[in-house]
């Protein structure tokens, strides 16, 4: 098998990239970096990857994990979009130019993004979706692009995750509330919250999180 993990250097990405070598033994493609900060070059660099990608898997079995992104709740709607055109840049070379063999297309989606104004939690898989911002839209659009453009190519998984924390959080991001609490324990600086009083979190740790989205990658294809 032959696997590529796009974001393989963010907090999901990097712990995916690593247990996705230990339960799914085989190759591990490995492009030239993506140029994030120029959008256009990213979307260029992600479709000739995927076209390598297609030639470098032949007719064997591939999976394919989307962890990349940068946007948060408090990005703007641009910067949001941003990321949907380069997910939807490298569907579509994907769909134009699968790989031969059985594959699987994992999205790392957002549950607190796509469920943040549901109605009766706790949420599941047959919950309505309704987004809140521009991040949460973001990420249901990325979602319907996903199911819309390899729904005749390969299988798809989408996992939905919510309160990830471990080793890797991009300290510079206003999120993750484990991190900046650790932060602010070692630089001894206050740290403002702003949250309703009534709420409730469960907390998943990023080896944990990894570990269900290969093993539903590698369900996905028995």
């Amino acid at each position: 098998m032959i696997t590529w993990t796009i974001g393989s250097t963010g907090l999901i990405g990097s712990a995916i990239a690593l247990r996705s070598a230990l339960m799914l033994p085989g190759t591990t493609f490995n492009p030239d970096p993506i140029p994030w900060a120029d959008p256009r070059a990213a979307q260029e660099s992600l479709a000739n990857g995927a076209k390598a990608f297609a030639q470098a898997a032949g007719s064997q079995p591939w999976a394919i994990f989307w962890a990349a992104g940068a946007a948060t709740v408090s990005s703007t709607s641009a910067q949001c979009l941003t990321e949907v055109d380069s997910l939807t840049a490298l569907l579509r070379a994907l769909r134009a130019d699968p790989p031969a063999g059985p594959g699987v297309f994992f999205l790392a989606s957002s549950a607190g993004g796509v469920y943040s104004g549901s109605a009766e939690p706790p949420f599941d898989d047959h919950t309505v979706p309704r987004p809140l911002n521009d991040y949460g839209e973001a990420k249901l659009l990325q979602e319907q692009a996903v199911i819309r453009e390899l729904r005749d190519v390969c299988e798809v998984v989408i996992g939905r995750f919510s309160n990830i924390y471990g080793p890797g959080q991009n300290l510079d991001k206003l999120q993750g509330i484990v991190s900046r609490l650790a932060l602010a324990t070692a630089t001894r600086q206050p740290l403002n919250m702003f949250v309703s009083l009534d709420t409730l979190r469960d907390y998943l740790f990023v080896d944990d999180a990894a570990a269900q989205a290969v093993e539903h990658a590698r369900f996905a294809l028995d």
